[in-house]
């Protein structure tokens, strides 16, 4: 999971721990990196999309919804 403190968002730390997550991942062979979050967030939903992430799951909790989203690391350079 990843969270950027309310005080420090808007300053480009999302995107740079996503892009370290992914980093991360490549460099231990994983297939896949899943990111889940809410209908609440979303600044995330739009730095997954923009980063090549594909929503495979949305679950509907009466109020909000929770989101999966997968993104396929053999095709990222």
């Amino acid at each position: 999971r990843l969270f950027v403190s309310p005080g420090h968002r808007r300053k480009g730390l999302g995107k740079m721990l996503l892009e370290k997550a992914v980093e991360f991942a490549k460099g231990k062979n994983f297939r896949f990196l899943v990111f889940r979050t809410t209908n609440r967030m979303v600044q995330a939903i739009d730095l997954c999309k923009k980063k090549g992430f594909i929503e495979k799951e949305r679950i509907n909790l009466g109020g909000f919804e929770i989101f999966k989203f997968e993104l396929d690391l053999k095709n990222i350079q």
